[in-house]
């Protein structure tokens, strides 16, 4: 008669090879602790372990089941004959197998590290998944996945490295998330900073389904929040997750203590930011700039992909029709993917700055990357204070400090080493898709810091590519920079005519920005106070040459000085770098008809 044995009381041993099946079969017969209930042999179905042998050991109880698996493994490690070429045996229960796991990346161990020698260091923080609890990337030998059974593992894992306190042979390591850690993270990030602690299931996909960078199968997301009863409790009435948080607000509500007991203190969540409407348009607005400043800067990026691609490969990429061409084949292996996003099969073209930005960061590409700007000596000035960054804490643009700590690396990086300034591109790319609680856009200060990183990361990038891309990043970031300054008021009072710029077209003015009832004084002033990025930008949008201002350093003031010089014909028609470079036609036409207009109601230029 047939016994039905849980999960739990079996042991699976695999892979085996066909001529070591008896042998091991025998050992387990001969443990300690025998299988009461019968041994058996199966043809693995496994495609990784095609020809190998899967041995199944059921025991009486999950007690005895636990017993042999420690005496087995000691056997294994003892007794299995490394002459054989064979990989060990894995010894696991058969309730562990296609378990979810919990995936930690790690990179800067010592050159020659070998998975073994981590697992014993790895072990310390949580029990490791089975199968296989750590893997080297293909290409390199410091970076490697580990695999945690539980999600504290591998939380404990990433904490003890933002306290860099993760060393193995005299390197502190570095360690991010990876698959299935990386989306808790993101779903508790997401809860906390909407206030919300109840969650439906749906609610979780969608999450899953924003994420760039190993994203879950949907499949698998009830698994994973199931596998962490420490955080997330299912209320099986509602069908609700709820989030177990320290600071969410008690429900339900209790009743007032007595008036003997001292107050206990709060935990409730922080209350939300307010904003005015006038407010939250500016904020808007200053969010759609800034992706527009990042996606002008694409080419930024597509250029460096495939210099560095040639560089590294000492060949051309290879473009995909629909179908994984050569190239993006060997990309996907860089990447370690199952399979590439249709993005990524499209022309290189046709991608976006995430994924240029995540294509950049497959093994080969990072450490070639790294390589050229060593070569090529360049050297870039980063504030290195972590001070300017807080601001996004202030703003609940991140969550809190220890999240903020995962982008402060690669920001205070971005002006120094090329592969930083890929990630803080990526990074920035990442809190403007994935705004936080009531946050509905970019408040000033995040916006002014905002443009420092993005520059500080793009001009490295630039800098590496030379053949005008430095220039065209100054460019944008001037035109940047010039429509925050010159950006009307946006009260319900505002004139209509002014509600924006028309810089793509010539036949406009510039100065459409001006409110046309300022006085003259007030619109001279606004010139005096332009920077040199200004001005520049203010050039740029009239399709003037901007040769002379960057040579001569020139602002506002220094403008306005040079249009009310007796000579002003000849400083302006001069070549750069002694003049500002207009030919005649253009600086008795366009030149004169901005210039009256920037002026407005003021002192007629003298031309």
């Amino acid at each position: 008669m047939a016994v039905f044995v849980q999960n739990e009381q079996t042991l699976c041993i695999k892979p085996v090879s066909r001529h070591m099946v008896d042998r091991i079969m025998r050992a387990v017969r001969d443990c300690e602790t025998s299988p009461k209930l019968g041994v058996s042999s199966v043809a693995d179905k496994d495609p990784a372990c095609a020809g190998q042998f899967l041995v199944y050991a059921n025991y009486a109880s999950a007690r005895d089941a636990g017993r042999a698996r420690d005496a087995l493994e000691t056997w294994v490690a003892d007794k299995w004959p490394a002459s054989l070429g064979s990989p060990r045996p894995r010894i696991m229960l058969k309730a562990e197998m296609g378990s979810v796991y919990f995936a930690v990346y790690v990179a800067n161990a010592p050159p020659g590290t070998t998975p073994g020698e981590l697992e014993r260091l790895f072990q310390g923080y949580g029990r490791l998944h089975t199968s296989p609890c750590i893997s080297a990337i293909r290409g390199s030998d410091d970076e490697f996945f580990v695999n945690f059974a539980t999600f504290e593992g591998a939380h404990a894992v990433l904490q003890a490295a933002l306290r860099r306190e993760l060393r193995f042979g005299g390197s502190v390591l570095v360690a991010n998330a990876a698959r299935n850690t990386q989306f808790i993270n993101e779903l508790m990030d997401t809860m906390r900073g909407d206030g919300r602690y109840s969650f439906a299931l749906d609610d979780a996909r969608r999450i899953g389904e924003r994420m760039s960078d190993w994203s879950p199968t949907p499949s698998s997301i009830e698994a994973l929040l199931r596998a962490i009863p420490a955080s997330f409790v299912l209320d099986r009435q509602t069908r609700l997750f709820h989030l177990i948080d320290r600071s969410a607000p008690l429900s339900p509500h209790q009743s007032a203590p007595p008036a003997s007991s001292p107050p206990r203190p709060s935990n409730r969540a922080p209350s939300p930011l307010v904003y005015t409407e006038e407010e939250g348009r500016a904020m808007k607005q200053n969010t759609d700039a800034m992706n527009h400043f990042l996606h002008d800067n694409v080419d930024v990026l597509h250029d460096l992909f495939l210099k560095v691609w040639f560089a590294a490969y000492g060949d051309v990429w290879v473009d995909s029709d629909g179908w994984a061409s050569s190239s993006a084949a060997v990309l996907q292996q860089e990447l370690c993917l199952g399979h590439l996003p249709p993005v990524m099969l499209e022309p290189i073209a046709d991608w976006d700055l995430t994924t240029l930005a995540s294509a950049l960061n497959a093994t080969s590409l990072k450490a070639t990357l790294a390589s050229m700007w060593t070569r090529a000596g360049i050297a870039a000035d980063s504030d290195a204070t972590h001070a300017r960054c807080m601001v996004l804490v202030e703003e609940r643009m991140v969550s809190s400090h220890e999240d903020l700590q995962k982008y402060l690396g690669s920001f205070s990086a971005a002006g120094t080493s090329p592969t930083a300034a890929v990630q803080t591109i990526r990074f920035l790319r990442n809190i403007l898709s994935h705004l936080k609680g009531s946050v509905t856009g970019l408040p000033a200060r995040c916006f002014i810091l905002f443009c420092e990183l993005a520059s500080e990361a793009l001009s490295t990038l630039a800098a590496m590519l030379g053949c005008g891309h430095t220039e065209r990043v100054k460019m944008r970031r001037a035109l940047l920079l010039l429509g925050a300054a010159e950006a009307p008021p946006r009260s319900r009072s505002s004139s209509p005519d002014c509600a924006g710029s028309t810089r793509d077209d010539d036949c406009i003015s510039v100065c459409s920005t001006v409110s046309a009832g300022s006085a003259g004084q007030e619109c001279r002033n606004k010139v005096k106070d332009w920077s040199v990025d200004q001005v520049l930008g203010f050039f740029a949008s009239c399709k003037f040459p901007t040769a002379g201002v960057s040579a001569g350093q020139v602002d506002g003031t220094t403008l306005l000085s040079l249009w009310e010089h007796s000579d002003v014909e000849a400083i302006f028609t001069a070549p750069a770098p002694d003049g500002m470079g207009f030919n005649k036609l253009m600086y008795l036409g366009r030149l004169k008809q901005e210039m009256i207009c920037l002026l407005a109601n003021d002192s007629s230029p003298r031309l």
